[in-house]
């Protein structure tokens, strides 16, 4: 699954979800692949989710990143799939 949204570094932002990882792309020819396994845990909510790549340090996406409220309960299903060993559900 993916989605493009209007970014703030100087032109869309587009994220794909696969088993592998997730992939974020930005203007300029910038991208970020990410695989599963760099992530510790995961918090989620209505709003957002948090993927942790250790205490400090975390990738945040709004539900807005999303196309559809079906592609982010999917990309949340993904997630809680592959990084669900440290899955925290309460509120970040």
């Amino acid at each position: 699954m993916s989605d493009e949204r209007p970014g703030y570094l100087g032109g869309p932002v587009k994220g794909e979800f696969s088993e592998p990882g997730m992939t974020i792309h930005f203007a300029a020819n910038a991208s970020s692949d990410l695989k599963w396994q760099l992530f510790e845990k995961v918090r989620h909510s209505a709003g957002f989710m948090l993927l942790y790549h250790s205490p400090l340090a975390f990738n945040i996406l709004s539900r807005d990143f999303f196309a559809s409220e079906g592609d982010c309960q999917q990309a949340v299903a993904l997630v809680d799939r592959h990084v669900g060993h440290g899955c925290d559900r309460s509120a970040a």
